[in-house]
């Protein structure tokens, strides 16, 4: 089994690290290897090679994947599906099973007579943690070995948020191990990959010096010009995870030596506070005596240990509480990708002009950018593309054609699709009438502009992009990029079938419509997504089909190994609500459909789904709806006050209504504690929420208050029957105005 699982991860990782070769051997496993094929039945041939090699059994299924028999029962190996992230492997398509395909509910593997035997890499290795105290034991364990690469399984997280907790748990795990053990060093996360309910992780050993509070007050440090420290806090919880705790330890650690603290990065790890020291040899510091600052708690802290998975101490009768919480906890901030928007002013920034030549000089043409050809392996006739091809860069209005390249009328129609469809900055290319000899095409109408008109409008369009790329957006991931440029396209160009200007109607399907009179249709908008995602390194596809059964044109992207589909035009009226930016196929052939002129990659994936990168998709999963919804609202509320619009897009089969919303919105506040309103809340289509997050000044109290402490500038939340309400509220002899909200109370004292 070992030598199985070696041989399956080398071909997953040689198969993320190819780049593309000659065609001639690409799908063997001599092109897979040598060539640096990036292509996939190569990969499927060579894992096939290796298998037989270390004396498997196995065969190829349609060239997409390997049905291996191991002791007499046919399981299924899958390396192009595989996810890699951050160089950590899941496994995940490894030796599965029955239950395995079902799971993944795709057609790739119909039809498909699988062992229901478990010897899936987790199982085999016995990766499945279903405890707290067996995810303890299991990361001491590592300090045992020698081994700084983790994958497990945890059953009790089953989507992102929670499993990204996981991992937060596992690494103090980590820390309390070296402590317990008196090591020191601890090993450290240093790089992790979270894929639903399973986690991948790469250790780092870290040299660090472990203290008490007590031991940090009462020993003599050793302090380098760089330590690492790690306090652990066990014995004090009143100061665990609290800003007072770190100011306390850095009076302490200042006592103790003469010179200055040049650098104190602090970050809490369950109950250890680590602390990054650098000193400054230069400046000494007079040694202080300070005393530790009495403790308050507030809804802040209130906030912070709902966070961190505490359970909230109750507070004393005498504590004073602030009329409105920060709600951003202290320790780590939440892991949040911001998506930076195109900023309009960037349009009127001035950048070099072109000098336009009035023709091209003879014997020369035009050179183009490379770009993402996805149609290339399509091309029916390569002689016959070649020459179109040269007869547009040399701006020709008509090319001859080889006639023993024997190009058919229909080859001709469809290498003249492929170059609209790879190549938008070929815009004056359309495509004209074309002459036949012997039924074999011998000439073709390249375009009826001269080349003045060409070499100027490419010009202006060079300068228009120009400061569209003025903002260096080439360092954020791919779905940053597919959002910013989404937002150009959303701030403006408008959607206009029929323009009065007689320039703008003739480029509505052209990169010029989208780009210079800003006037064009959807064929227009998906041809300039795509010609600015070649700028960009994106791998861009322009295809055509079908939108509630009208003609219509989008993208389909490819982010990671995984592709996704695009589509900019239905995504113009709100680019925050981007429904249609990275969508699998399950979604998208809701309302469009692919033309069948050409074979498509299938889209099986929703990890760049824009929602699920932001952790705002809702799916069905182990976890309730419900579950889901709350922990969301509870994660953007730390954000504020920086979060203002809140987007929730509902990928569920079942339909959402307001109501249901509504209830988790109270039960949320009644967790929190917190007053909060959802301003401008819309519903569309059953699957999106809109609103805009706002916090209120009034102060909210989610228990029953008794004559004596009831006051009347506070609204007070409660879990409880209409009817015990009001037996309650004639118990302790208080007048309120109230209303019922599902299964809440909210009521202010009169």
């Amino acid at each position: 089994m070992l030598q199985l699982q070696k041989a399956y991860k080398f071909v997953v990782q040689n198969l993320q690290v190819k780049q593309t070769c000659a065609m001639a051997v690409a799908k063997t496993p001599l092109g897979a290897l040598i060539f640096n094929s990036y292509d996939e039945e190569g990969h499927v041939a060579l894992l096939h090679l290796l298998l037989s090699l270390l004396g498997f059994t196995s065969q190829i299924h349609f060239n997409q994947f390997i049905l291996i028999n191991f002791n007499g029962q046919w399981f299924a190996l899958d390396p192009i599906c595989e996810q890699v992230k951050s160089g950590l492997m899941c496994y995940r398509f490894f030796m599965m099973n029955q239950f395995s395909i079902a799971q993944l509910s795709s057609k790739r593997y119909a039809n498909l007579q699988l062992s229901t035997q478990q010897l899936d890499f987790i199982t085999v290795n016995n990766l499945q943690i279903d405890s707290e105290p067996q995810l303890q034991e299991f990361a001491a364990s590592f300090y045992q070995t020698s081994q700084f690469e983790v994958i497990f399984r945890y059953k009790a997280f089953v989507d992102f948020a929670t499993t990204s907790a996981c991992l937060d748990l596992f690494q103090v795990f980590l820390l309390n191990a070296a402590f317990q053990l008196k090591l020191n060093f601890y090993l450290k996360i240093s790089k992790s990959a979270l894929w639903e309910n399973t986690i991948g992780a790469t250790l780092e050993k870290i040299w660090i010096q472990f203290y008490t509070l007590n031991q940090l007050a009462e020993s003599n440090l050793t302090l380098n010009q760089k330590t690492v420290l790690a306090i652990n806090f066990s014995n004090e919880k009143d100061l665990q995870k609290s800003t007072a705790g770190i100011s306390q330890c850095r009076a302490i650690i200042q006592q103790k030596t003469d010179l200055d603290i040049k650098q104190f990065v602090a970050a809490w790890t369950g109950e250890f506070l680590i602390v990054e020291l650098q000193l400054d040899e230069k400046n000494k510091q007079p040694k202080q005596n300070p005393q530790a600052p009495k403790q308050e708690c507030t809804q802040e802290e209130l906030l912070r240990r709902l966070y961190w998975r505490e359970k909230p101490k109750p507070l004393p009768a005498k504590t004073k509480m602030k009329e409105r919480p920060a709600l951003n906890p202290p320790g780590p901030p939440q892991e949040t990708i911001e998506f930076p928007e195109f900023d309009t002013k960037l349009l009127n920034t001035n950048v070099l002009k072109f000098t336009v030549p009035t023709e091209l000089p003879a014997g020369q043409k035009l050179k183009i950018r490379k770009g993402y050809r996805y149609y290339k392996d399509q091309i029916p006739n390569q002689r016959g593309f070649d020459a179109i091809i040269d007869g547009i860069l040399q701006l020709k209005q008509n090319c001859s054609i080889p006639a023993d390249a024997n190009l058919t009328a229909t080859e001709y129609e469809k290498i003249a699709d492929i170059i609209h469809y790879d190549y938008p900055e070929l815009w004056w290319y359309d495509a004209g009438v074309y002459k036949t000899l012997n039924n074999v095409v011998v000439e073709a109408e390249i375009c009826q502009l001269s080349q003045k008109e060409i070499l100027e409008c490419s010009a202006k369009l060079k300068e228009y992009v120009a400061k569209i790329t003025n903002k260096p957006i080439h360092n954020l991931s791919a779905v940053q990029k597919l959002f910013y440029l989404q937002t150009f396209l959303s701030k403006t160009v408008v959607y206009n079938l029929n323009p009065k200007e007689e320039f703008a109607k003739k480029h509505i399907r052209s990169i010029i419509g989208c780009f210079i009179t800003r006037k064009c249709v959807c064929a227009a908008m998906a041809k300039g997504f795509k010609y600015l995602c070649d700028i960009f390194d994106v791998n861009c596809i322009y295809v055509t089909g079908f939108g509630l059964k009208e003609p219509h044109a989008w993208n389909i992207v490819q982010v990671g190994q995984f592709y996704y589909h695009v589509d900019p035009t239905w995504n113009l009226s709100d680019m925050k609500s981007s429904m249609y930016l990275c969508i699998d196929d399950r979604l998208a052939f809701k309302d469009h459909q692919l033309s069948q002129k050409f074979k498509f990659p299938k889209c099986e994936s929703m990890a760049a789904n824009y929602f699920q990168v932001q952790r705002r998709r809702v799916f069905d999963c182990r976890t309730s709806l419900q579950d889901q919804v709350i922990a969301l609202l509870k994660r953007e509320l730390t954000r504020l006050p920086i979060l203002l619009d809140l987007r929730i897009f509902f990928d569920v089969n079942q339909r959402v209504d307001m109501n249901q919303f509504q209830k988790y919105v109270l039960q949320t506040k009644f967790d929190l504690g917190v007053n909060f309103g959802l301003e401008n809340l819309q519903m569309i289509d059953g699957k999106l929420i809109k609103a805009e997050i706002e916090l209120k000044k009034q102060k909210i109290i989610c228990q029953f208050p008794t004559k004596t402490n009831a006051k009347s500038n506070i609204i007070y939340l409660v879990r409880m029957s209409e009817s015990e309400f009001i037996q309650r509220i004639q118990k302790e002899k208080i007048s309120a105005r109230w209303h019922k909200a599902e299964d809440f109370i909210e009521f202010t004292i009169e």
